[in-house]
Formats: C-alpha cells, sequence, structure tokens
C-alpha cells in the first residue's frame, strides 16, 4: 500500500564557525512537519484511515552539533573532535502506533587522532555513543499477525582504534 497524499515542508540551517585557529565548531538543526492527507490501507480488509498521521522516519526535529579542534605540535598532527546527534521521536509505520516509533535520543561520539609524515599518517581512537544510549532504528507491530513486536536497535557503546593512509 502507499499513501495517496502526503504534504511536508520544514526547514534545514546549517552553520560553521572558525572561533579560532585549529577550531571549527558547527551546527545542523532540521524542523519538518509531515502527514499522510490521504492514505486508506487499501489491502487491510478493515480498510484503516491514516489520513493525519505523521510520516514514517520523519522526526520532526534533527540536530547535529560537534567541535574539531587540530593543532601542529613539531612534527605531530594533534587532532580532538567531538559530535552529538539528535533525532525527536518518529514512527516506523503509517499506523504512527506506539510499538513502532522510538522516542527522541542523543548520541554522543569522539575522537582523538595523531597524524604524522606530512599528513600521510593518521592514528586515533574513538568512542562512538559513549552514553550507551538505547535506541531503535526500526520497529514493526506484528501484533495482529503473530502478537509480537519486533525492533532493532541501534549500535550500543563501542570503543576503537584506526589507522589511516592516504596515497
Amino acid at each position: 500500500d502507499n499513501a495517496q497524499k502526503a504534504r511536508t515542508y520544514g526547514l534545514d540551517a546549517e552553520l560553521s564557525v572558525r572561533p579560532v585557529d585549529g577550531l571549527t565548531l558547527a551546527g545542523q538543526l532540521g524542523l519538518l512537519n509531515s502527514k499522510l492527507t490521504r492514505f486508506v490501507a487499501s489491502r487491510d480488509p478493515a480498510a484503516p484511515d491514516y489520513s493525519g498521521n505523521d510520516l514514517t522516519f520523519a522526526p520532526r526535529t534533527t540536530l547535529a552539533l560537534s567541535a574539531d579542534y587540530e593543532r601542529q605540535i613539531g612534527e605531530v598532527l594533534f587532532k580532538i573532535r567531538y559530535d552529538t546527534n539528535y533525532r525527536a521521536k518518529h514512527f516506523f509505520d503509517p499506523s504512527n502506533t506506539p510499538y513502532a516509533m522510538t522516542p527522541g535520543y542523543w548520541l554522543h561520539n569522539a575522537r582523538l587522532a595523531l597524524g604524522f609524515g606530512d599528513g600521510k599518517y593518521e592514528i586515533g581512537a574513538f568512542a562512538r555513543n559513549f552514553t550507551k544510549t538505547k535506541y531503535i532504528i526500526i520497529g514493526s507491530d506484528l501484533t495482529l499477525t503473530t502478537g509480537s513486536i519486533q525492533q532493532v536497535y541501534g549500535q550500543p557503546r563501542m570503543f576503537g582504534v584506526d589507522f589511516n593512509i592516504k596515497y
């Protein structure tokens, strides 16, 4: 099934500044208003009317903030990065059931790196989702067919190291 008609409008704004040498601050704000204006599910014998519901995978607010700092110390380029992302509550199903939605959540990431060899080599350590946020990336309400609710969670907290070569 597919919606017969939908409406979306919004605003996306980005800003990036360099307040001091080596420091870059950036931000992104997304505001979205999306609605199914006409959607009667013809494949379902009950023909539910989802008109007026939110579109799927369409959070009303998204926000991304980051801070990057680089400083040359002798032959080594020192880099540090922090970023955070927010996604407001959104649905995975046009019925907008609470069983197929995720509440709003924040994710926080950080990375430290050392570059050498005139920028050819870089070794770093990172932490992704370091606050251990549990968040759902997809969900399905199967209570009518199988009596279950399926949810897939996003990546848990993760630490790691990386080595990069530019050629």
